[in-house]
């Protein structure tokens, strides 16, 4: 497990170690907190076991002597750049220390048939730190990703070789630990001003799950050459493709406006489906129009003007009808593929229809 955010992997995995350690026994092994930082993080969310075990040790032959004493079935290390083997000559964190530690506790595990959870910590470019092996060699590698300044976080499975990937787990983060959120889309569009221009909501995937999301972009005249762009949660270069679509197959002159979206949330939108509901927040900022609350949207947009189908329309078209969406716009091609009796399907073929349906 690792993140790329201020760290929530103790608390994360102090929740696991207390829901198991209520049946089983489960050792914490901590080498970066002390044991009073640890006590009162549990304290705090409630945590009380006489089968849950701490230790704060940085030695991985003791922490392994005490696994053979108590026999848990759940051995959690934070975090393998801080612990280190007598087998190996150099210092804790280094290349030779974390693949030797790695290896060990892989054997551990195997051997005596106990689950052992590995923190990681995460490099500037958001990948493990250390070297590959350690991914190669765990058999599930889970990210924890989120905005610092926001209360979601999402759990994700980059490597699984016990289920699918990359599956999602979406937490709110509180004062007692996380919360799972059961219905992320409630979440995310929880606090939208619908009566706003330059708003929409938009289906988006991640991992296996279906979601909606609220889209926003702020159009406005730009006094220089060339315009600004910025984007949140979003890829800027989607955002100046949309942006000359529109200019050459809408006729609505977007590339010389200034551009500023943002997906809510601190959802990180990466997928072309956010093509359409993005080009349907562009046109609804510049013209003024407010978007129905009750629209949905997806679809990708292509150079010629055209929106393209994407894949799992119909898991995207059911969490519509869940949250009580009235209508979705999809590209035309999809309109024969699912049919509805809760939710109005509005196929368009191009951003020429898009433009006109927003101006409408």
């Amino acid at each position: 497990i690792a993140n790329g955010i201020v760290s929530h992997n103790s608390t994360l995995l102090s929740s696991i170690a207390g829901c198991l350690s209520q049946e089983e026994v489960v050792i914490y092994a901590s080498a970066e907190e002390a044991a009073p930082q640890i006590k009162l993080r549990m304290d705090r969310m409630g945590i009380d076991s006489d089968k849950l075990f701490l230790m704060t040790e940085t030695n991985l032959e003791k922490i392994l002597a005490e696994a053979d004493r108590l026999d848990p079935i759940v051995l959690i290390i934070d975090s393998i750049q801080t612990i280190y083997t007598e087998l190996a000559e150099s210092s804790a964190g280094t290349i030779t220390q974390v693949r030797e530690c790695a290896s060990i506790l892989t054997n551990f595990a195997k051997n005596n048939g106990i689950t052992v959870f590995i923190v990681s910590q995460m490099t500037k470019n958001d990948s493990f730190a250390g070297p590959r092996i350690l991914e190669h060699t765990v058999d599930t590698t889970l990210y924890l990703e989120g905005d610092e300044n926001g209360f979601v976080r999402i759990l994700r499975s980059i490597k699984n070789r016990l289920g699918p990937a990359p599956e999602t787990a979406f937490l709110e983060m509180t004062s007692g630990g996380f919360i799972d959120i059961v219905n992320p889309s409630e979440i995310f569009l929880s606090e939208r001003n619908s009566s706003a221009a330059g708003t929409t909501i938009a289906a988006m995937i991640d991992g296996t799950k279906a979601m909606l999301v609220e889209t926003q972009a702020l159009v406005s005249n730009s006094e220089y050459a060339n315009p600004s762009r910025s984007a949140m949660g979003f890829d800027r270069n989607r955002i100046n493709k949309i942006a000359d679509v529109l200019t050459k197959h809408a006729k609505c002159a977007m590339s010389i406006r200034n551009i500023m979206v943002n997906i809510i949330g601190g959802i990180e939108g990466t997928e072309p489906a956010l093509d359409v509901p993005m080009a349907i927040a562009m046109l609804s900022s510049m013209l003024g129009k407010v978007v129905p609350a009750d629209v949905v949207s997806f679809g990708e947009i292509g150079l010629t003007g055209e929106l393209r189908s994407v894949s799992r329309s119909d898991l995207r078209i059911k969490e519509a009808e869940k949250i009580g969406m009235k209508h979705v716009i999809i590209p035309l091609s999809k309109r024969s593929q699912y049919d509805s009796k809760k939710i109005n399907i509005i196929p368009m073929k191009n951003v020429k229809q898009l433009y006109q349906w927003v101006d409408s």
